[in-house]
């Protein structure tokens, strides 16, 4: 009985070692306005790799590339903007040639409810009648930026700069708006494409600076062959079309 109980726990012993080592696990940071579609990309890439599991922290660009900076244990890095990734091409903390852009932002003015009329000629009374504009702090979120350049080319800033409440990323913005502490909210198009009942007027491209979002594979990814494997995939036709869906450009010359 003795022998049978300690080939049994072998047996158990190799069986889990074996799932173990089966076992793949990627960690990624990710920005505030791509992580629900990093979420519908890794659902559809786990179809084919189902023992691939993802640890995902998401946040402000700028506060992802800081932790970066000071080690923080990430090996995917998905920014909403492309210099953030070039710097830490120049300070050598990504694999080498890894950094490509995997996305292009649009930049919308927005408001909850869909019996409210937002077009470019409208906006001036639209601020005019707002108590509050939520944006993403311009300092930590490409967004943000993009928000205060779109007010300040379309004359707007002067009547809106005392009303703009920031966010420190971009899904805080949306929520300043969302749960009706602000009236309008300059926010990505990708967070409220899917939503009914809600107006919104997509910033033509002209008026702010392209908001190219980049990844990288950090340093710590280097052995880590699921994570460049995934890397691969959201350069695939089929990551495209996912990101295409969720209100992205996946080229320069989409509008």
């Amino acid at each position: 009985m003795t022998k049978i109980k300690g080939l049994f726990t072998l047996i158990l012993a190799l069986f889990c070692q074996q799932a173990f080592a089966d076992k793949k696990n990627i960690t990624i940071a990710v920005s505030s306005n791509f992580k629900n579609t990093l979420h519908q990309l890794i659902r559809h890439y786990k179809q084919n790799n189902p023992k691939t599991y993802f640890k995902v922290s998401s946040g402000a660009t700028g506060l992802l590339y800081t932790q970066i900076k000071n080690g923080a244990p990430y090996e995917v890095f998905l920014a909403a903007d492309q210099r953030r990734p070039m710097l830490l091409d120049k300070e050598n903390l990504i694999i080498p040639n890894s950094r490509f852009t995997y996305a292009y932002g649009k930049l919308v003015f927005w408001h909850p409810k869909d019996n409210f009329h937002l077009t470019e000629g409208s906006l001036g009374q639209a601020i005019t009648n707002s108590r509050f504009i939520s944006i993403a702090n311009p300092d930590l979120a490409p967004y943000g930026m993009a928000a205060e350049q779109s007010l300040k080319k379309l004359k707007l800033w002067e009547a809106a700069k005392y009303k703009v409440v920031m966010g420190n990323n971009i899904a805080q913005a949306y929520q300043f708006t969302a749960s009706g502490n602000a009236d309008l909210g300059l926010v990505a198009l990708s967070q409220v494409i899917t939503l009914k009942n809600n107006t919104y007027w997509v910033v033509p491209q002209k008026h702010y600076q392209p908001i190219v979002q980049q990844a990288v594979l950090l340093k710590k990814a280097i052995t880590n062959d699921a994570a460049i494997d995934f890397i691969a995939f959201l350069k695939s036709s089929d990551s495209h079309s996912i990101i295409q869906r969720n209100g992205y450009g996946t080229s320069s010359d989409d509008d």
